[in-house]
């Protein structure tokens, strides 16, 4: 029965970093362009 739990468990960690990393990526660029603009201010 373990075995079942632990499936189920990575199957749905799985899926809810699927459905993140896409969040996060947008995220990232957003914070990259305005590290950017910030450099380029700074500069």
């Amino acid at each position: 029965m373990p075995n079942l739990a632990g499936a189920v468990f990575g199957n749905m960690v799985s899926a809810f970093l699927k459905l993140l990393s896409p969040l996060l990526g947008l995220a990232g660029g957003r914070f990259a362009v305005l590290a950017s603009k910030h450099r380029a201010a700074a500069v």
